[in-house]
């Protein structure tokens, strides 16, 4: 192949190559389409990005690389996705991915070309897997979507969530303020909301069922919702398995590579972040994977500039679309990372500015459109409990202190490099907390417990710090073969004190039934009991399917259990837009809420009693107020009377 793009472009025979692989970009994804095997695809887009976009010499490296700049620029998509007028359908999509890869390779010459597997690769993937199954027991350890639904409900954000990603299904496009054909399905206050998680979520759906449009019902979607919540939960626990070997390089050898992966594991499974997916914040976990790629590619820089700077303009874009409160701190550590490579940025000014005004432009997309339509600032004041008592992290802060400020850590410009986020996340969570405290909130609030996830990240990703207060490998004298079985006794030590094997341990806490201290990776292997809630709202949804210009409403035995209820039963029977008024901002005790909720609401109402105390309080209302029998009708589950 010639070596330059002009004597490519001269080349009648590169031109036909061109034209032929462009031609097989369109050919694949129709033919695919018509034999129903969408799912095909993005595992070939996949492949094609990590064997022609990057020169790493891992195939790890490769996966994550490839995973993440897909993610990042398939969130910026969006925009023009929502616009185009074939939506989310898959073969448009999947032919202009492939499209710009065959352009990609004519342009740079590249031969695709993938590392060989390495044993670290499968013990990484193992890492992964081991915390996406983690993640999955609560949903899927028994059959029937009843024990989904318990398992969703723990979260009462996870209905929302749902709403969006269901949403963007049945508009095909982003959930926006001037688009009024999402409002049946998606509440006015989630049009605002970082919505890259949710799209891309979407986009994979349709892959996945090779459709053209929404899934077929409110259940189908919840069972996609679920499972793609929970491959973003393996994807952070990857990406930090990915960062915290990233950064120390070559001062891990076999052996420290266990120990750390270990470490990443253990924590992923034992600590705070299991309450990322059982309390419903999947935009946020997708958020983290972008900032722990960041934090170590801040550090430890790929070799060459141009794709650098095209995987720190993706993690932007990101953390933009996927949780957009990460991007002044995302922003902070590009921007350092910008001063320190200023060298290079000076040699490359032409890719530094393209690759720049991309990010600049789509990376708060978001965050801007949601400002000039509401004041969305009041959010970072909403109260709540910090994620838990922050002392059980006083150890993880130190060890890894005392290996970034060792003096082998201030010789290093990687390490000094990662010390350099840790300090812009300090000076993030220190804003947080100054605007809470001059908004007169408790500075420990809702958003400042985020602050203490992307912490969290952080220092999970500088676990291998203290690699710094041991001889450097190649200094050590001990065969390699006689260290395994240490690291592994050492690795098992930590899954331990870590509480990961029997609940106990350093990060153990009140999360169990009478407020037994127990971790997270207990909790969740125990499983969340069989909720009489979700049994209500799964019977609602059968039993009496939406009809057209009616809202049906849960009411429970008391004004809390409908709360809790609706927005559940609404997402699955798609009208968590049209009925958000009958949601939220009202009284939790009954009749006060079922009165103000027909006083607001002025449409036609179905009231679907689950308890027999329910069904009392709309039948009084209708006995003392008869002119709402016009709008208003009552029904019951089986056995309610």
């Amino acid at each position: 192949m010639p070596s330059s793009l002009a004597a490519r472009v001269r080349s009648r025979s590169e031109l036909l190559r061109l034209a032929l692989f462009v031609g097989a970009a369109w050919v694949l994804p129709v033919l695919t389409h018509l034999a129903g095997v969408d799912w095909l695809l993005p595992i070939v887009v996949f492949a094609g990005t990590a064997a022609l976009c990057f020169d790493a010499r891992e195939l790890l490296d490769r996966i994550v690389l490839a995973i993440v700049l897909l993610a990042g620029l398939t969130a910026g998509a969006m925009t023009v996705f929502s616009l185009w007028p074939w939506g989310l359908h898959p073969v448009p999509i999947a032919g202009c991915a492939l499209t710009a890869l065959a352009v990609f390779w004519f342009v740079t010459g590249r031969r695709p070309s993938l590392p060989r597997p390495r044993w670290t690769d499968a013990l990484a993937l193992l890492g992964a897997l081991g915390a996406t199954a983690l993640a999955a027991l609560p949903y899927f350890r028994a059959d029937g979507d009843v024990q989904l639904l318990s398992a969703m409900m723990q979260g009462e954000d996870s209905s929302r969530h749902f709403a969006l990603f269901d949403g963007i299904g049945q508009v095909q496009g982003l959930v926006l303020a001037d688009k009024p054909e999402a409002a049946p399905f998606v509440p006015r206050m989630l049009f605002t909301y970082p919505q890259g998680w949710h799209s891309t979520a979407a986009i994979l759906d349709q892959f996945l069922r090779s459709a053209d449009g929404p899934a077929s019902s409110g259940l189908v979607a919840l069972r996609s919702y679920v499972l793609f919540a929970v491959l973003t939960y393996g994807l952070l626990a990857l990406a930090l398995i990915w960062a915290a070997w990233r950064v120390p390089g070559r001062l891990l050898d076999g052996p420290r590579r266990l120990v750390v992966a270990a470490a990443v594991v253990a924590l992923v499974a034992g600590s705070e972040f299991p309450r990322i997916i059982r309390n419903g914040y999947p935009a946020e976990c997708l958020g983290l994977v972008f900032l722990t790629v960041l934090v170590a590619l801040a550090a430890r820089p790929l070799a060459r500039y141009r794709q650098q700077a095209l995987m720190v303009a993706a993690t932007l874009i990101g953390v933009g679309f996927g949780y957009f409160f990460l991007l002044p701190l995302a922003g902070l550590i590009a921007l350092v990372w910008l001063v320190r490579s200023r060298r290079q940025v000076r040699r490359h000014k032409v890719a530094t500015a393209v690759i720049g005004l991309g990010a600049v432009v789509l990376a708060p997309f978001q965050l801007v459109y949601g400002l000039s339509y509401e004041n969305m600032t009041d959010r970072l004041v909403i109260g709540g409990a910090p994620p838990q008592p922050l002392d059980g992290y006083v150890w993880l802060v130190a060890l890894v202190g005392a290996g970034v400020l060792s003096a082998a850590a201030w010789r290093s410009r990687v390490w000094r490099g990662y010390l350099l986020s840790v300090a812009a996340a300090a000076v993030f969570a220190v804003g947080i907390a100054a605007q809470n405290i001059a908004a007169g909130s408790d500075f420990m609030n809702y958003y400042f417990g985020k602050t203490v996830h992307a912490l969290l990240v952080i220092f999970t990703v500088g676990v291998g710090a203290l690699v710094l207060l041991l001889p450097a490998p190649w200094r050590v004298r001990v065969p390699a073969r006689r260290q395994w079985v240490p690291a592994a006794l050492l690795s098992l030590a930590l899954f331990g004190v870590l509480g990961v094997f029997f609940g106990g341990g350093v990060l153990a806490q009140p999360l169990a039934a009478q407020g037994r201290s127990i971790t997270w990776a207990a909790l969740f292997r125990q499983g969340p009991p069989v909720s009489p809630r979700a049994a209500q709202v799964a019977a609602a949804a059968q039993e009496y399917p939406p009809l057209p210009g009616v809202t049906s409403v849960a009411i429970g035995a008391t004004g809390f259990d409908s709360y809790w209820m609706n927005p559940f039963l609404m997402g699955l029977q798609r009208t968590a837009g049209s009925g958000q008024f009958a949601t939220y901002g009202l009284p939790h005790k009954e009749p006060l809420r079922a009165e103000a909720l027909l006083k607001r609401f002025p449409d036609r109402v179905r009231f679907i009693a689950t308890d027999p105390e329910g069904a009392r309080v709309i039948r009084d209302l209708l006995t003392r107020r008869p002119e709402l029998a016009g709008r208003v009708t009552l029904v019951t589950l089986p056995g309610v009377e």
